[in-house]
């Protein structure tokens, strides 16, 4: 299967947040709130306004860099970079300014007329998602800073704003995941049927679950991952997941933040051979 991958450490939690220019009733520290609603907002949308900068305090394992629940535009870009100096002078990891929204749509996707060009979604499409902005590097790096520099400045609202920032260890697992892996929608509209026959419904935000199985884990990985990751998070803590995130295409439908909606055993399937499943449903 693909490199399907769940970021569970998020390292920016306890990290030091500077930079950029920030709303003080929207400041940066809300990228640190669970609640991606809870939102961290530039003054303005100057680049020298929208820079997050990450002192985690020691080396931590760095796998996954993502902004979730953002609202940047489809031409905005972001510059990631990682390393041990303060003064970014040197880094493990820089990414260069890359695009921040992938292309959704591959040419011949759509009838002519309807295709946009280069791919990517319309600012309308994108008030459709949670759009997620990520980094991912599956062996990861050991480092201390991490800076994001997001260039924005033709944002129709005139600031940059996310519900959350993840600077994480990612479990990727060697084997990948089983075949029967699902995607779904969770719809708690409630509906009422009037004597004379009309639907009336309660329209509630529909939430995204994804379900799959870790189906040949060695015993490191059942132990110091999967089973970490269900005994550090429970079923209040967040995780991100993205299912191929090697799929630009389809990235942003593949990836979701959400949290674990039930909690499964660790089974020892054969002598060399564990698994177990997951199920994580979205945080809107």
């Amino acid at each position: 299967m693909a490199t399907l991958f769940v970021a569970y450490d998020n390292h920016a939690d306890s990290a030091t947040l500077a930079g950029g220019s920030w709303e003080s009733t929207l400041p940066l520290a809300n990228l640190k709130k669970q609640q991606p609603t809870t939102l961290a907002r530039t003054t303005n949308d100057a680049e020298a306004s929208s820079i997050i900068t990450s002192n985690l305090g020691s080396r931590k394992l760095i796998n996954v860099v993502a902004l979730v629940h953002h609202n940047l535009s489809p031409g905005a870009t972001w510059r990631v970079r990682i390393g041990n100096t303060a003064d970014y002078a040197t880094n493990l990891v820089d990414t260069g300014a890359v695009d921040a929204i992938d292309a959704m749509e591959a040419a011949g996707e759509q009838q002519w007329g309807e295709f946009n060009w280069g791919g990517k979604p319309t600012a309308a499409q994108l008030g459709e998602f949670n759009p997620i902005t990520l980094y991912y590097n599956s062996t990861g790096v050991l480092a201390q800073y991490v800076k994001i520099d997001i260039s924005d400045t033709s944002n129709a609202d005139e600031y940059v704003e996310a519900g959350r920032l993840y600077v994480a260890t990612a479990f990727t697992p060697t084997n990948g995941v089983a075949y029967g892996l699902e995607t779904s929608f969770v719809d708690e509209s409630r509906s009422v049927r009037s004597r004379g026959g009309q639907v009336f419904v309660d329209a509630v935000a529909k939430r995204r679950r994804f379900a799959f199985a870790f189906h040949s884990m060695d015993e490191a990985e059942a132990y110091t991952s999967a089973n970490e990751i269900q005994r550090s998070k429970g079923l209040s803590g967040d995780v991100l997941v993205a299912i191929d995130a090697d799929d630009t295409t389809n990235r942003m439908r593949q990836t979701l933040y959400g949290r674990l909606v039930s909690l499964a055993p660790i089974a020892h399937a054969s002598t060399t051979h564990f698994t177990t499943q997951m199920v994580v449903e979205e945080l809107l």
